[in-house]
């Protein structure tokens, strides 16, 4: 993985006049990519001071809306490259080229290589100044990357203070093949720890587990300066002692930023609801993660397989330490119990006598205790039923014969898992449960069908409006029932399908849900998406509504699985947007993009798509007419078309006060607001004319605001402005000013 600079002897300059306190370390998730360096904190401040860490050349500056804004790039003479972003100013000379560069060109963005003899510097000399370009909070991003151009730790290089050992929260367990079980769930399931000791957490129960499992972890690390949650250095994951998993946060390559998908299972929610995985997926190539993290209960389908752990069937212990760059170290143990869950066999109701008969076995060979419980629907309370040896079956007497009964067995083996069943029984007369009367006709059960899209499976989450009678059949209805899901019942009213991700086809696929509710009544609920499957360079269409689009795979890690259907709007749209397509969900996994997909549709001028964002509600990502009908996705969503015929409103101009930073500048910034409720503001787009010629302009978009920076040298007097500012849609405004330079 090569050597740091301070293993090689080297000592390097912190890069800003100012404290060692950070509020993002290397490593962390960002969505698209890893977190690539220090966010060093300036308290709200800018214009601090940036310092050369070591000899070298200021080999290019860039300066872009978005992104690392304002950013400077140090080439030092050992090979290594320092990055300086989200800067106000660089350096008097810096910041003359990257003027003059753009004044020439008449634009208002850059990116310029700049040739070694130009600017050199020498350790602790000023090149930049801290700022906010590109970002919502002022700071400064600072990065190392090796003579590979790979971006490395830079707590390599410097010791922050940290005296606080990182936090371990909640334990994830992930079912990896077909019949994989934890507590009763196939499907990943969180866990919370309790703080046993200082530095030690404790999960207070005992997992039941059957299957192939890989295991994720919320863990954090503090400074003791703010509650900021920063990655730690690095987290190993012991089974019964032995160490089968250990990632470090040293260093990744550009090529490998999309594999953050398959290092984060990235739920909404923000930090808490994103473990850190702490197995190896497929695609995974990071040289600074070792071994596979799988564990797998020992059969003839797992022994033999080096990419996983096998398991005798019993008792388990597990173990999670944590250590941040000082060695600040934290464990979290949980334990687990690898068998097969217990079965029901039998659970009738007899509708002649008040009998009940339940048989059930393990499938381990081992003993079951069997609980049986009646609903009383007079108070909504469940009454256990007692049992007693009936041959080989067990035996219970309920009440109320004659009339419609519901059931819940609880089966429990040697190790402590259960099954509940839930069954019925009786005859036509009238009882009242989950608000029906027993003997209605039921052909309207509602049921709520959430699709997901696993690594290698297709579910359905189902969730009915009645008490769901033993465990019914799902299955795909253009294939007249032959191809059943694998189904799994957690809840008297939820249950999980699961199918293969090639079960699929291009085009629309109807699911079927059959069963019995309470009281025997038989219900079928329907549900349709439409799906496609994608290879590298393929390309599928969609119906959506009236029209249609269609979706290109550029490259693909592998086959892609796309899932859409037409969703509920989740929020309104605000301003002058108006809806002109029905709001519909792209699911599909985004660690197996290369290249963004694009979505290709012929649309009106001012039609945009847009994404929902459960903070910030709808933000378009881009106008098909605007961009050759092509918009980019990245990551699965809700989605809708929204028309945008509004333009942006210019507001009047104002004076922003400025540190002075290299003097370039003047230190009173001209500016003016420019709000927009649709599309958003396009900078590229949007220019500033001054007394004819095009000057520079700065879009900050978290600001909205449009800086206008002015250089020292030009002479006082009043000037004339012309603003121009255009929206993603195509929209635009035009306002006139006098701008007054004393």
């Amino acid at each position: 993985m090569g050597q740091s600079p301070k293993q090689e002897g080297k000592t390097y300059v912190w890069p800003i006049a100012s404290n060692q306190l950070l509020s993002s370390t290397f490593g962390e998730y960002r969505e698209g990519h890893f977190h690539a360096g220090f966010d060093i904190r300036t308290f709200g401040r800018t214009g601090i001071p940036c310092l050369a860490v070591n000899e070298g050349y200021v080999a290019r500056l860039k300066i872009s809306p978005q992104g690392y804004g304002k950013a400077l790039y140090l080439k030092l003479d050992d090979g290594n490259t320092a990055v300086y972003a989200h800067l106000s100013d660089f350096n008097r000379k810096c910041d003359s080229v990257a003027y003059y560069w753009r004044l020439e060109r008449e634009t208002s963005y850059c990116d310029i290589k700049i040739s070694d003899s130009l600017y050199r510097c020498s350790p602790g000399e000023t090149i930049c100044y801290s700022g906010r370009s590109g970002t919502s909070a002022a700071h400064l991003h600072f990065e190392l990357r090796d003579q590979q151009e790979r971006p490395f730790n830079p707590g390599f290089v410097y010791g922050v203070p940290d005296k606080v050992s990182p936090i371990i929260m909640s334990l994830e367990v992930v079912p990896l093949k077909d019949g994989s079980l934890v507590n009763g769930y196939p499907v990943q399931r969180d866990f919370y720890f309790d703080v046993a000791a200082e530095d030690e957490f404790i999960l207070p129960d005992t997992l039941q587990m059957e299957g192939q499992f890989g295991f994720g972890a919320v863990i954090w690390d503090e400074q003791g300066y703010g509650r900021y949650h920063l990655a730690p250095f690095s987290v190993e994951l012991y089974i019964d002692g032995v160490r089968i998993y250990r990632l470090e946060n040293d260093r990744f390559a550009y090529s490998q930023s999309r594999e953050v998908f398959l290092e984060f299972d990235n739920y909404t929610g923000g930090f808490e609801r994103r473990p850190t995985l702490l197995f190896k997926r497929r695609g995974s190539t990071r040289a600074d993660r070792m071994g596979s993290g799988i564990v797998a209960l020992s059969n003839g389908k797992n022994s033999g397989r080096d990419s996983v752990d096998c398991l005798s069937m019993g008792f388990h212990s597990g173990k999670i330490v944590a250590r941040d760059l000082a060695g600040n170290e934290s464990v979290g143990r949980f334990y687990f119990f690898m068998h097969g869950y217990p079965r029901v066999r039998t659970a009738v109701a007899l509708e002649s006598s008040n009998d009940v008969i339940v048989l059930s076995d393990d499938a381990d060979g081992g003993k079951t205790q069997n609980r049986l419980y009646q609903f009383i629907p007079s108070d909504s309370s469940m009454r256990e039923v007692f049992l007693s040896p009936y041959g080989r079956y067990l035996r219970g007497s309920a009440s109320e014969v004659g009339v419609a009964r519901l059931f819940r067995l609880d089966v429990t083996d040697d190790e402590g898992a259960c099954v509940h069943y839930y069954f019925s029984g009786g005859s036509s007369e009238v009882a009242e449960v989950d608000g029906v009367m027993n003997g209605e006709i039921r052909d309207n059960v509602y049921c709520e069908f959430t699709p997901f899209v696993t690594m290698d499976e297709f579910g359905l989450l189902i969730k009915s409006d009645y008490t769901i009678e033993g465990i019914p059949h799902v299955y795909r209805a253009e294939h007249g029932g032959g191809d059943t899901a694998e189904v799994f019942m957690v809840g008297p009213r939820e249950v999980y399908a699961l199918f293969p991700r090639d079960s699929l086809r291009n085009g629309v696929n109807v699911f079927e849900i059959r069963g019995y509710g309470w009281g025997h009544v038989r219900f079928e609920s329907v549900f349709a998406l439409r799906a496609l499957l994608l290879r590298s360079g393929s390309k599928g269409t969609l119906k959506l509504g009236d029209g249609g689009m269609a979706v290109r795979a550029p490259s693909l890690v592998k086959p892609l699985l796309l899932v859409t259907r037409e969703v509920t709007e989740p929020g309104k749209a605000k301003g002058s947007i108006k809806r002109r397509s029905p709001v519909f969900s792209l699911d599909f996994r985004p660690e197996y993009l290369r290249r963004p997909l694009d979505v290709i549709c012929s649309t009106d001028k001012r039609v945009g798509l847009f994404k929902w964002d459960d903070k910030k509600g709808w933000k378009c990502i881009g106008a098909p007419f605007m961009n050759q009908g092509v918009v980019k996705v990245e990551m699965p969503g809700i989605y809708a078309f929204f028309e945008d015929g509004v333009p942006p409103m210019i507001q009047r101009i104002s004076r922003e006060k400025r540190s002075a930073g290299s003097g370039f500048f003047r230190s009173s910034v001209p500016f003016c607001s420019i709000s927009d409720d649709g599309a958003g503001v396009d900078p590229y787009a949007t220019y500033v004319k001054m007394d004819g010629k095009r000057v520079v302009s700065e879009w900050d978009g978290f600001r909205n605001r449009l800086y206008i920076p002015v250089p020292s040298s030009l002479p006082g007097g009043n000037h004339r402005l012309i603003v121009e500012a255009v929206d993603k849609c195509g929209n635009s405004s035009v306002a006139k000013f006098d701008l007054l330079i004393e």
